[in-house]
């Protein structure tokens, strides 16, 4: 019984022998296995990160580019403005050199295409912003 056990024993030994290198592989498997585990949740974590301030800088972005729109209409609308006082200032200016009453017809008429000028060109302030 004893030899027995002793050959049983030998037989554990060299088992344990043939199945070394399948242990070696398993644990270099299981070790790649948890690394590429833990890899892949470090490159979710940065994804991640990234994503939220991606996320920060497109709603900064977005102000930015409202307030920028918001500024270039008042920059416009200023544009409208003053050219629209440019040509009330010439027409005031000039109605100053106009004929006294009575006028002749001529002269009404002459009046009336200056204000009819004045007119167009006052229209035509809101077409230089691509407005009018």
């Amino acid at each position: 019984m004893v030899e027995q056990r002793k050959q049983h024993h030998r037989r554990r030994a060299s088992d344990r022998i043939h199945l070394a290198p399948i242990i070696w592989a398993f644990i270099a498997l299981t070790l790649i296995f948890f690394g590429t585990v833990i890899g892949f949740a470090w490159i979710v974590h940065d994804v991640n990160d990234n994503s939220k301030q991606l996320t920060q800088l497109v709603a900064e972005n977005r102000k930015l580019l409202k307030a920028n729109d918001d500024r270039i209409k008042d920059i416009q609308n200023a544009r409208i403005e003053s050219c629209e006082k440019t040509y009330a200032g010439i027409h005031e200016v000039f109605s100053e050199f106009f004929p006294p009453e009575p006028r002749t017809p001529e002269q009404l008429n002459d009046i009336e295409r200056f204000n009819q000028t004045i007119n167009r060109l006052q229209a035509g302030c809101a077409k230089q912003t691509g407005q009018g």
